[in-house]
């Protein structure tokens, strides 16, 4: 998502502010995908749900919404987003009595990661929090913990910002109180959804959307009318390790190991963490089978990994590249499975460059759709990427850039 850093940025708006996860459309590839699906309002889905960005803006233009979203913790939050437990008021006022009366808790046994992030006095209160919370009503019990989760990096004494947490650099926390940060937090849910009391027409489902058994299970024999999302992109980010922080402290996860196994195992393969040797081979295969593009992706594969050889100790970006595209080509089968045959896929896509060498996404997967049965109708630059590591003598310097592709069927 765009980041301003201003007080009414897009990160500040209503619905996008519960918890700033760094995967999804800024508000201006939003706007251009909607434009590009028409007016005409029906059923549409996002294989990508992320945070539910694109759910609620295609509620309110009528659509109705259906969204697979891979890891449980953002999904979890996204149906946050579309649910009406009862009135707002009620969430703030639960929020503001626990707040004030939940005592300190005992935080020896945190993760060691946890006890790390915080002084003692503020883990004391965040642990005191989720606790009450935790014992509490079930009507805002999930509310209550996105607020508190939504408040770990507020008020965190080191380093724990996107991309990368980084637990022994310190900093000066943003709040001061985690109880008063809680209860804004709790206070800004409220708001947002006493704007918008009705729920919408709109789920998501957790799931792995390269699965055919997650698309019944969520659309039976119902055909959408266009697919909206943003994939991840080829650029060596680790979704699962980035939520570390609230998945150690709300105990989702209790180490490395079952943080990989629980929630990054079932993505789409987007980072060199999750590749193997053989996987890489069985994927390179099947890539292989696909004629043209097959053996144009399969080059570019093949020039990465002689640049990974010159280096050190470079990353197996070589082998990230056939089973990135393996698993977009699933996904869009099953999207062409699921989409009506006249329907429209409208995505946001980055290229990459790793090592220098130019990975052109968006064209690729423009191409993977058509083998599916969809034709390509516009594939358009929206912004310029990569700017923040020109100084970055380390990284390459190529111009890298986002892009809309828009296939019909």
């Amino acid at each position: 998502m765009a980041r301003s850093g201003r007080a009414n940025g897009p990160e500040n708006a209503a619905f996008n502010r519960w918890f700033r996860y760094p995967a999804g459309f800024s508000p201006e590839a939003l706007s251009a995908t909607l434009q590009a699906i028409g007016n005409t309002a029906g059923l549409a889905v996002d294989p990508f749900a992320g945070v539910a960005t694109s759910a609620i803006p295609l509620a309110r233009a009528g659509w109705r919404f259906r969204g697979i979203e891979v890891h449980p913790a953002i999904a979890e939050i996204a149906s946050l987003k579309l649910s009406r437990p009862g009135d707002p008021n009620e969430l703030a006022d639960v929020a503001r009595a626990i707040a004030q009366d939940a005592p300190d808790g005992e935080w020896s046994a945190e993760h060691a990661m946890i006890q790390k992030s915080f002084a003692p006095e503020v883990l004391a209160s965040l642990v005191g929090l989720r606790s009450s919370i935790e014992k509490g009503s079930r009507k805002w019990q999930l509310h209550l913990k996105w607020a508190l989760l939504a408040t770990l990096r507020d008020v965190a004494a080191v380093k724990v910002g996107w991309p990368y947490q980084r637990p022994d650099v310190e900093r000066q926390a943003p709040h001061k109180s985690p109880r008063s940060r809680f209860v804004e937090r709790a206070e800004q849910m409220a708001h947002d959804l006493a704007l918008s009391p009705e729920p919408p027409d709109a789920l998501v489902s957790c799931g792995d959307s390269r699965d055919e058994a997650v698309w019944q299970r969520l659309l039976g024999s119902t055909l959408a009318q266009a697919c909206v999302s943003s994939p991840p992109y080829l650029n060596n980010y680790d979704y699962a390790d980035a939520t570390r922080l609230e998945l150690y402290f709300w105990k989702t996860v209790g180490s490395w190991a079952e943080l990989t196994t629980v929630v990054r195992a079932n993505m789409v393969t987007a980072s060199t963490q999750q590749t193997s040797i053989a996987k890489a081979r069985d994927a390179g295969n099947a890539v292989a089978g696909w004629g043209n593009l097959g053996r144009e992706i399969l080059l570019v594969r093949d020039r990465v990994s002689r640049e990974r050889r010159r280096r050190a100790r470079g990353k197996e970006y070589d082998s990230l590249i056939p089973m990135y595209f393996l698993d977009l080509m699933n996904v869009l089968k099953n999207v062409r499975a699921h989409l009506e045959k006249d329907g429209v896929l409208a995505w946001v896509v980055g290229d990459s460059a790793p090592y220098g060498v130019l990975v052109d996404t968006p064209a690729f997967v423009s191409r993977m759709a058509e083998m599916v049965g969809l034709h390509a109708v516009q594939d358009r630059r929206l912004r310029s990427r990569g700017e923040r590591w020109v100084s970055n003598g380390s990284r390459h310097h190529r111009a890298l850039s986002e892009r809309l592709i828009v296939l019909r069927g």
